[in-house]
């Protein structure tokens, strides 16, 4: 039997913290070529500077050349 793997996307929820970025970077590192990723983040708007994080996060996945799609909350 012969398995033919098709693509998959995954959508990564990537807050920003230690946790999220260094599980991106680990992803990235194994890719497998057929793995699409789109990394997204939620902006609660809870802290003052939270815009920041969704920056940081925007800049790491241009830096996979991954799309980001970004939501924000009241």
């Amino acid at each position: 039997m012969t398995y033919t793997m098709t693509r998959q996307t995954f959508i990564l929820a990537i807050s920003g913290g230690v946790d999220s970025v260094v599980l991106l970077h680990r992803l990235m590192a194994n890719k497998p070529m057929k793995i699409y990723y789109i990394v997204a983040h939620f902006d609660h708007g809870i802290r003052s500077d939270s815009g920041a994080d969704a920056r940081f996060v925007e800049k790491l996945a241009a830096t996979y050349e991954l799309p980001f799609v970004v939501g924000k909350g009241d």
